[in-house]
């Protein structure tokens, strides 16, 4: 049975730890490993628990923004979301599937009769808010922070970049907000659906998709809307902050505008190099570039790239064990959600947003 279900990842599995060492071994042919470890070495562990205490602070901040989201659909308690976000984590951590989105929804319709694919509508929203945030983040830094001479361009590049992106925000916001005050017509993509779907997966596809627009439904309020985007900026800033406290640890006295400014950047490579290209350790890499920019070495770069992952990853490890069993998940249940991410057209239409919370 888990030979089975590791059995049809392992091409893909092989493939990415090729370009990822092509990739680390291209990024750091005159790299230092003596300094690496020496900086390692070096590093002052106290600032190691304010960092994991963020970190967690983070995921809380997750399930606050999902519980707001959810308030108009079905009112569920922080306790309980807070353990669902970090078993989406955890699960996403501790498999080579992609399936953390689909444990989260299992979980809540399993106690709150809430449709999986509504659940997957407030992913959608979840993410629009989570590129708002981005970009307001990106460009507040970009243009208030005073950066050195020699990296002005990048600063001109980024400021491209977020001017094409919100054409591409804009025009995703408008969306969602069409799809939320409109009745959506699928008239015309049935008959299109007929010749390639049986009737039941067009009904199927239907349904789904009338329930996932239900899970665009977020806010209700004003405020509400309000509280979903504060949480979005405050993500933000937990995750700047922790490059704040990881660079105290190594020395290094950059401005916390910096870590926002490097955030940005990051979390743009990240995205590009995990999700679109399979690139295992593009977040360390990009970071130690990033902060090479600002005048730190990229054997420290690198070494407070690692342990920014290590203090996202141990708190994971250690709660998402524990909610494991608690929220009596077997594996039984994860190989169910695993063929429903396989053979389901709705199931999957999150990823089609890049997640850039981390």
């Amino acid at each position: 049975m888990i030979k089975h279900f590791f059995s049809q990842r392992s091409v893909q599995v092989g493939a990415t730890i090729l370009l990822s060492a092509l990739v680390f071994y291209i990024a750091f042919r005159s790299f230092s490993w003596t300094e690496f470890l020496a900086a390692i070495s070096r590093f002052d562990r106290r600032w190691l628990l304010p960092s994991i205490g963020l970190a967690l602070i983070g995921y809380g901040v997750r399930a606050l923004r999902w519980q707001v989201i959810l308030q108009p659909i079905q009112p569920v308690p922080l306790p309980f979301l807070f353990q669902a976000t970090v078993l989406g984590y955890f699960v996403n951590l501790v498999l080579p599937v992609n399936i953390g989105e689909l444990v989260r929804a299992y979980l809540v319709k399993r106690e709150y009769a809430v449709s999986i694919f509504t659940v997957l509508g407030s992913y959608a929203v979840e993410r629009v808010f989570g590129l708002i945030a981005f970009w307001l983040m990106g460009l507040f830094a970009v243009l208030t922070m005073a950066v050195p001479s020699d990296i002005a361009q990048v600063r001109q590049r980024v400021l491209l970049g977020m001017g094409a992106g919100l054409v591409l925000l804009v025009a995703l916001v408008l969306l969602v907000s069409w799809l939320r005050t409109n009745e959506l017509r699928l008239g015309w993509l049935s008959q299109i659906g007929a010749a390639w779907m049986s009737p039941h997966w067009q009904i199927r596809v239907a349904g789904g998709w009338q329930r996932f627009r239900q899970g665009l439904q977020f806010g209700g309020t004003p405020s509400a809307t309000f509280l979903i985007l504060f949480y979005s900026i405050l993500l933000r800033v937990l995750s700047a902050l922790m490059m704040w406290s990881l660079a105290q640890g190594f020395g290094i006295g950059l401005p916390l505008l910096a870590y926002i400014f490097a955030d940005v950047i990051v979390s743009v490579a990240h995205v590009a190099g995990s999700h679109l290209l399979g690139v295992v350790g593009s977040f360390e890499i990009s970071l130690a570039y990033v902060l090479a920019l600002f005048g730190a070495s990229r054997e420290i770069g690198l070494g407070m790239g690692l342990l920014m992952r290590a203090v996202y990853i141990f708190p994971l490890l250690v709660l998402g064990a524990i909610f494991f069993f608690t929220q009596g998940l077997s594996w039984a249940d994860l190989q169910r959600l695993r063929q429903t991410a396989a053979t389901d057209p709705d199931s999957s239409i999150v990823h089609l947003l890049p997640d850039l919370d981390r």
